[in-house]
């Protein structure tokens, strides 16, 4: 069982989805950057950590020597910083922790999903990862760790948005042998119930990708986010998202976005709907 840490600042809640991440089947600790003597045996176990999750929901809470400090208490972990939507880049974070891994929060569960599997099924791969890589080093790590397959599934697809928007997403599921269509935003029809039983041999999914705060609200008044698998949208606030997911049941996605990340989203979403048709 991998050993994931999730670092607790000063009692903040976390944005993270807990229990989504306990859904894993990881073994899920709660740290603290309490001191930690030489001969502590707590050392023992601080080893066996592979993932160390540091959740920023205010500007780099630590200092230098604190991630330092992190280091050498988890050698052997990957440190994964996750930024709320106002600590998303340097001018917004005063300069992002160097050699850990920025995910945005709405991106973060679905990374998480392909970092564990990577390192069960392909841990070459994740111990390849070098804290000074460039972004381009860093993009092809993550397309070499892949995504969910599907399998026993023929499914559909039906993504509503900009055609600037929608061609990068029907390639990327057609790859995965899946039928697409592309379709405008404003064609989207009024909104279906949900079907939670329906049988999975045959499904259809539908995803809808919004431009702007506009475009998101027309989607909230005219009723069709009930009837969405996925949103895809920008600078929608934690508080915006969880209420698009309380209230419509709709997993929220924010741009800008790797295809992969969609295709891990939609894995996710299958996965639920063949548990609940079991």
């Amino acid at each position: 069982m991998i050993a994931v840490g999730i670092l607790e600042i000063d009692g903040s809640p976390t944005p993270l989805p807990v229990g989504e991440i306990e859904a894993l089947g990881v073994d899920l600790r709660y740290l603290s950057l309490s001191g930690t003597r030489a001969n502590d045996p707590q050392l023992v176990s601080d080893a066996e950590i592979r993932l160390v999750i540091i959740s920023q929901v205010r500007r780099r809470p630590f200092s230098n020597m604190c991630l330092q400090a992190l280091r050498r208490r988890f050698p052997l972990a990957l440190l994964l910083c996750v930024n709320g939507r106002w600590n998303e880049g340097s001018a917004r974070s005063g300069k992002p922790y160097a050699g850990v891994i920025h995910l945005r929060d709405s991106e973060a569960i679905y990374r998480i999903r392909r970092l564990i599997r990577g390192m069960i099924r392909q841990p070459a791969i994740v111990g390849g990862y070098r804290p000074l890589f460039s972004p381009r080093e860093a993009l092809w790590w993550w397309l070499e760790l892949g995504v969910s397959q599907w399998t026993g599934v023929t499914a559909s697809l039906s993504v509503y948005g900009h055609r600037d928007s929608t061609g990068g997403i029907a390639k990327a599921f057609e790859c995965y042998g899946w039928s697409v269509s592309e379709h405008s935003l404003y064609r989207l029809d009024p909104v279906k119930a949900k079907q939670h039983g329906k049988p999975i041999e045959g499904i259809k999914y539908t995803i809808a990708i919004a431009r702007n705060r506009a475009e998101v609200r027309w989607l909230v008044m005219s009723k069709n986010v009930g009837g969405l698998d996925l949103l895809i949208a920008d600078n929608l606030t934690l508080n915006e998202r969880r209420s698009l997911m309380r209230q419509h049941a709709c997993p929220v996605l924010s741009k800008p976005y790797q295809n992969d990340d969609v295709l891990e989203a939609m894995y996710t979403i299958s996965q639920s709907l063949s548990r609940s048709a079991a």
